[in-house]
């Protein structure tokens, strides 16, 4: 075993023979001259007289220069200071060459930028998004209903939500998670005497801050025992209200608040990444056993938990969901009607796939993207290397002729691309930089998790310095091979100029810049496919003009307008004063947001057994509804203010798609319905038929991607539902209008919060337009940058090529041929050039894009006319990086073309 020393004595002599080389050096030139001169004296003691024995002991022991570097290589020393020499060896030649490290620092950056953007926000943003314990093994599971896979998960009947035994019996008998908490969402009134604010609460169960592991920033944490009756009231606030309306106050930690009616008091801030749920404030509480969760009255939310947990160590998400599965078929067969009628398991996802949802797609298609970028940008710096090679090739005949292997020569083609890659490494994380603050401009708000910090870490850093040694090898290797390769002595003979260098570098640049082509061609496929998708969502039909339409979004105090006529009279007030402001055409109340529509319904159509287990979409509307949207009435007649009346008789408006399929051979008028959701809802009519009294002309109301589904419209005095929508029709900018609406709500009732106004093409824009513009602008900027460099290296191709063909350029000149004969063929021999790279870029295009389906929409993935104005952009701006050599080859001087040669 060898001792400690005996293994760090040679890294000690190393490392100061490193540092210390000076000193080292002048030990290694006495100690050479020491032996030298033992050995003189052991030849004159011999009896050889002093130059004789001078001379025999030089012979022995050789060249002094040999001996010194024998005892480097026995130090370790002499490989680095190779390494350093080709280092200095290759800034002095790149600062030779300003032009060509300009363009080869600029290209890498790019690169390497838009890599390194593009990695940061997949890591930061769903790799690594979440600051809590073991986040990765994080997991939220739902019971999958085979009736309807698309309800909205509202309800204890939903896919997602759980009553409080459901839950209950989950934590305790689940074996696949460590634990599981719930969350119960909560609109709320919080008031400490001085301020009323609306916030959006979470009741947590007591194991959440345990679970999450995160230590508050102020006070201390919630623990188990705070959700006792018994305890005092307290909750957790969210750091961004804190900062925002709290002015960052340290000492409002033991504060009383009243939160809907009960007093608490405030015992932690939460970190800035602690954002579980998106939530403003945290309440302590537990699962009541028998507890059904349906509210006494619609005005109240349902009382459901949304559980979150942890799967255990080494099992897999399949594991848990068939653990699950068990727990759920138990409770359907002792729990009978508190489980979807129909389903076949509880499926179980991670919690970042639930938050960031289909945006992951993009980011993949994202990573793509900029895969084919880096490529370009590759294959555009190894072009440049072999162009900027051509000019050294008898320097390194020269090389070898003196001794330099091939190792070495590969070695130094390395070092100079590093050097390269490197410098292009920095220019880029400063690119980074701002490309991250400029892609957050355009990232759609909500897309990723709110916890995640998109920033330029340590993560990033490592990230770009694995794509600059990728770079490096891909580019130098490429030099070298090409540099290194064949006979190198014959090189020596002439200039490295004329046909023999061309035929040496020119097919294998031509190659590349096909290469560049075909990837570029597939971006811009790419982009071109996000373009027509955003083209198509906006020329969308809507069945109604969302341009002048105000929408502001109303949120009741606990207890308030919990009746049918408490909520008429108050809307009755508030539209009345709307409809009075100037410039304001009409004004509605409604429970649902068009053209993103609301909850729905089973139905009962007498006489039509087909319509039973059929589901329809449902709405809550005043009579001003139709006329604000500007939907058309097709046949019978629209509300009108005595149909609000909750004593008023049972009406209904539907739209032409619900009365087209179940009322083919008869008028829907007269004809009678029956909505069975609304038999659960406390204080609605229970199994009570609603007679149609109009049609009117559909709209989109299941979001813009999807058909219209069946649609009615119910007076919103049919039962107290929480919350709802103003909309206003204005004649001009419907913000104008804004504080009117607010100083009418305000009037009337002063606690009643108005949480978000903004006009109807502002939630067109961010929920339907918003990502397929980050998509069309990420593709769009990669496609452009792919564009350029491939641009940038047609001409340098295209240049090349003529600067070989002068001799060539200058015989056809001078026997006769014309400038514009020139011109074509140079042109011609460019055009062929990028033919075939598009032609390769569409055949790939043909079967990448269909990796993007899910991202593209009202196109096909292999749309013709899409490809076509493709391949005509890529040939028109590769013609014109021909043009200049080519204008350049026809102002040839025949004779100082045949005088060069």
């Amino acid at each position: 075993m060898p001792s400690h020393n005996s293994i760090w004595s040679p890294i000690a002599q190393w490392v100061r023979a490193l540092l210390r080389r000076g000193k080292v050096e002048s030990e290694l030139d006495a100690e050479l001259r020491y032996d030298l001169e033992r050995r003189v004296e052991a030849k004159i003691h011999a009896g050889m007289s002093l130059e004789n024995a001078r001379r025999a002991a030089l012979s022995e022991f050789g060249p002094v220069d040999l001996a010194k570097e024998e005892c480097r290589d026995a130090r370790g020393t002499q490989l680095l200071e190779q390494l350093w020499q080709d280092i200095r060896f290759g800034l002095r030649l790149l600062r030779k060459s300003p032009g060509f490290t300009a363009v080869a620092v600029l290209t890498l950056a790019l690169g390497i930028s838009a890599s390194t953007v593009v990695f940061s926000v997949i890591y930061n943003g769903m790799l690594r998004p979440f600051p809590y314990k073991d986040a990765t093994r994080l997991t939220t599971f739902s019971i999958q209903d085979l009736r309807n896979t698309h309800v909205s998960e509202n309800g204890p009947d939903s896919r997602g939500a759980l009553t409080s035994d459901q839950l209950i019996a989950f934590q305790e008998q689940s074996n696949s998670l460590e634990d599981i908490v719930g969350f119960m969402n909560r609109d709320v009134f919080c008031e400490d005497g001085r301020v009323s604010l609306h916030l959006q609460a979470a009741y947590v169960t007591s194991n959440t801050f345990q679970l999450l592991g995160v230590d508050p920033f102020l006070g201390r944490s919630i623990i188990p025992e705070d959700a006792n009756l018994s305890a005092a009231p307290v909750f957790a606030m969210n750091y961004r209200l804190w900062e925002r309306h709290f002015n960052s106050d340290p000492t409002i930690v033991g504060t009383s608040f009243v939160i809907d009616g009960v007093s608490r008091t405030l015992v932690a801030v939460m970190p800035p990444r602690f954002q579980i749920d998106s939530d403003d404030v945290w309440i302590p509480s537990n699962p009541t056993p028998g507890d059904s969760g349906i509210s006494a009255s619609a005005a109240e939310p349902n009382r459901v938990w949304w559980p979150l947990g942890r799967l255990r160590s080494a099992l897999s998400a399949r594991a848990a969901s068939i653990d699950l599965t068990m727990i759920a078929q138990r409770l359907a067969k002792t729990s009978p009607g508190r489980l979807p009628p129909q389903f076949v398991t509880v499926i179980t996802r991670p919690y970042v796939d639930v938050v960031v949802g289909e945006f992951k797609d993009t980011l993949y298609a994202l990573a793509g993207a900029v895969a084919m970028l880096l490529l370009i940008t590759c294959t555009n710096v190894a072009n440049l290397l072999l162009a900027h090679g051509t000019t050294r090739e008898r320097e390194i005949a020269i090389r070898a002729a003196l001794g330099a292997t091939r190792g070495r020569l590969v070695r130094q083609f390395l070092i100079e691309t590093l050097t390269l890659a490197t410098a292009g490494a920095l220019l880029g994380c400063l690119l980074t930089y701002w490309g991250l603050k400029g892609i957050l401009t355009v990232l759609p708000d909500g897309t990723l998790p709110m916890e995640a910090v998109i920033a330029l870490n340590p993560s990033a850093l490592l990230f770009s310095l694995g794509v600059t040694i990728f770079t490096t090898l891909l580019c130098g290797l490429v030099l070298a091979m090409h540099g290194v390769r064949g006979e190198l002595n014959p090189r020596l003979v002439g200039t490295g100029s004329g046909a023999s260098k061309a035929s040496r570098g020119r097919k294998f640049r031509v190659g590349l810049v096909i290469a560049e082509i075909a990837l570029s061609t597939t971006l811009l496929a790419a982009a071109g496919l996000m373009m027509r998708t955003l083209f198509a969502l906006t020329r969308i039909d809507l069945g109604f003009s969302p341009s002048n339409i105000l929408v502001t979004e109303m949120s009741f105090p606990k207890g308030a307008f919990s009746t049918p006529e408490g909520k008429r009279v108050f809307l009755r007030r508030i539209l009345q004063r709307i409809g009075a402001s100037p410039g304001v055409i009409a004004s509605a109340t409604s429970l649902s947001l068009p053209p993103y529509g609301g909850p729905g319904s089973d139905l009962e159509i007498p006489g039509r057994p087909d319509a039973v287990r059929s589901r329809a979409g449902m709405d809550l509307c005043s009579e001003g509804f139709f006329q604000t949207l500007g939907m058309h009435l097709l046949s019978g007649r629209l509300f009108r203010e005595a149909d609000m009346a909750p004593s008023a008789q049972r009406v209904v408006v539907v739209d032409e798609v619900l009365a087209k399929r179940f009322f083919t051979q008869s008028d829907p008028v007269g004809s009678k319905v029956r909505f069975n959701v609304l038999d659960l809802i406390p204080d609605a009519p229970h199994a009570t038929y609603f007679e149609i009294i109009g049609v009117v002309s559909s709209i989109k109301n299941y979001g813009l991607r999807n058909p219209a589904i069946p649609q009615a419209y119910l007076p919103y005095t049919t039962f107290g539902a929480p919350g709802g929508n103003i909309l206003v029709r204005c004649a001009g900018n419907p913000l104008s209008v804004a504080k009117e609406v607010h100083d009418a709500v305000e009037s009337v009732d002063r606690d009643v919060s108005l949480t978000e106004t903004s006009s109807l093409g502002t939630y067109l824009q961010r929920f339907s337009y918003a990502s397929p513009e980050f998509r069309l602008i990420s593709f769009g900027s990669f496609a452009g940058i792919g564009l350029l460099l491939v641009n940038a290296g047609i001409f340098g191709v295209m240049a090349f090529t003529v600067s070989t063909q002068t001799h060539e350029i200058g015989i056809r000149m001078a026997l006769g041929a014309q400038r514009d004969t020139i011109l074509r063929m140079i042109l011609a021999t460019g055009f062929r050039l990028i033919a075939v790279g598009i032609l390769m870029g569409l055949l790939a295009s043909y079967g990448l894009t269909r990796f993007l389906s899910r991202q593209v929409w009202g196109v096909t993935t292999t749309d013709h006319g899409t490809f076509a104005t493709v391949a005509i952009l890529a040939a028109l701006t590769g013609l014109a990086a021909c043009w200049i050599p080519a204008r350049r080859a026809t102002r040839v001087d025949p004779m100082t073309a045949l005088r060069h040669e």
